[in-house]
């Protein structure tokens, strides 16, 4: 899974790196499973492959994490849950 961070969240990235997860800087225009983002507005994520879903590929587009009061192993569950938390 590719992992687009936030610049400037370098312990975030070494500890997803350290995880498993292939990461890139958000700011780049390599095409990404996830972004985590803490200091940035949902409308101003610069997302390559864009949020929505890819026609025809069963996925359901970008998954979005901010990271803003989150510890890396938080961080880290969510992306392997592609989920943000229980419902109940």
């Amino acid at each position: 899974m590719v992992i687009a961070v936030e610049k400037g969240l370098d312990a975030m990235k070494s500890y997803l790196s350290e995880r498993g997860f292939q990461v890139v800087d958000l700011d780049s225009s390599q095409v990404f499973d996830a972004a985590v983002y803490e200091n940035l507005s949902f409308f101003n994520i610069p997302t390559p492959n864009q949020v929505t879903a890819k026609a025809g590929t069963g996925q359901a587009g970008t998954f979005l994490v901010c990271a803003r009061g989150k510890t890396p192993q938080e961080v880290e569950t969510m992306l392997r849950q592609k989920a943000y938390g229980n419902l109940f």
